[in-house]
């Protein structure tokens, strides 16, 4: 049963996130302590979204500090090879003015 709630809100998530209504393809959620704490959840559409390369930054993953919103759809954060992934990025370590430095 929370299998089937999980799954649910990580679909809602990912829908928040893209704008799309189809679930996503595979999600990715992992944590890490060191050297930073960061928490990430990832997810692969099910369908590639068709990309204007001279314009990359409406793609990305938002970056969250304490749940904070720092930046939404900050392009920095992954390479432009995958620029296709949906996700949030949330660290208890980083600053909530790193947005300006981005």
């Amino acid at each position: 049963s929370s299998g089937i709630n999980a799954e649910y809100g990580h679909a809602e998530l990912y829908q928040s996130l893209s704008g799309r209504r189809d679930n996503p393809l595979y999600t990715m959620q992992f944590a890490v302590e060191t050297p930073v704490s960061i928490k990430c959840v990832l997810y692969v559409p099910q369908f590639m979204p068709q990309f204007d390369l001279t314009n990359i930054s409406n793609f990305g993953i938002s970056l969250y500090s304490r749940k904070v919103l720092v930046q939404s759809q900050s392009p920095k954060l992954l390479p432009e090879w995958l620029m296709f992934l949906q996700g949030v990025v949330d660290s208890e370590d980083i600053p909530l003015n790193l947005s300006r430095e981005l």
